[in-house]
Formats: C-alpha cells, sequence, structure tokens
C-alpha cells in the first residue's frame, strides 16, 4: 500500500502542471490518472500487461 502512495506521489501529484481549482477537480484528475494507470498503461512487472488484463485474466480461470 505504501508503494502505491509512492507512485502516486511521483506519478500524479508531482507532475501537476497546475494546481487544481477545487477538490472536484482533483477527484475528476485523479480519478483519469487511476483510470489510465490501471486499464491502459502497460506495466513492466507484469509483463506489460495492465493491471487489469491480469485480474480479468486470474478471474476467468
Amino acid at each position: 500500500m505504501e508503494r502505491s502512495f509512492r507512485t502516486d506521489e511521483e506519478e500524479f501529484f508531482f507532475r501537476l502542471e497546475k494546481q487544481p481549482d477545487n477538490y472536484d477537480e482533483l477527484r475528476k484528475l485523479f480519478a483519469q490518472y487511476l483510470y489510465d494507470y490501471n486499464y491502459t498503461r502497460p506495466h513492466l512487472g507484469i509483463d506489460l500487461k495492465t493491471p487489469y488484463e491480469v485480474v480479468a485474466n486470474v478471474l476467468s480461470l
């Protein structure tokens, strides 16, 4: 879990181009980041698959 927090800091919070105007805007930006991270971005540690692909494969067994 702590590694996830670090990744979120490094890849989302520290890379924000501008400070969101309000909490709702921040929430929407973070939701988009999480979607991309889990559904569209391949990860080296799981053979260039997305986390979604790995979970879907496990659940289909």
